[in-house]
């Protein structure tokens, strides 16, 4: 980053040979101003593809907060069914804990501590989730 001008009056600047730092995507105009290209590396064809939109405009919620469509409830589902499946992973040591505890053992600690974890960080992870609407 450069230097900032300012900084002069209280100190030389220790390089004073240095070029200036130039952005890779800007170029500088007759008048000094630096334009920055902010142009998408994504083609049309690309965006299309992974249905991106990258001019969509934000639209703020303006329902009630516990109020959730359907696609947010199967969202919310998905979401704590996954995170629960990690925590029972990661409280019987991952996949590679099947070598440590054999395979009925860790599958049977793996379907006994999935509620547990359920219900311990579960509602946690919920008011998390619903914290970003």
């Amino acid at each position: 980053m450069a230097r900032d001008p300012r900084a002069d009056f209280i100190d030389d600047s220790p390089f004073p040979e240095s070029n200036t730092v130039y952005r890779v995507h800007s170029h500088q105009d007759q008048s000094g101003t630096i334009h920055v290209n902010l142009q998408s590396p994504f083609s049309a064809t690309d965006k299309t593809l992974w249905g991106v939109q990258f001019q969509q405009p934000i639209t703020h919620h303006k329902g009630d907060l516990w109020h959730f469509s359907e696609e947010e409830k199967n969202h919310l589902l998905l979401a704590t069914f996954a995170f629960t499946i990690a925590l029972g992973l990661m409280r019987v040591g991952g996949v590679l804990g099947i070598s440590f505890f054999g395979m009925n053992s860790w599958a049977l600690q793996l379907l006994l501590s999935m509620p547990v974890m359920l219900l311990a960080v579960g509602p946690a992870f919920l008011l998390h989730e619903i914290g970003h609407k």
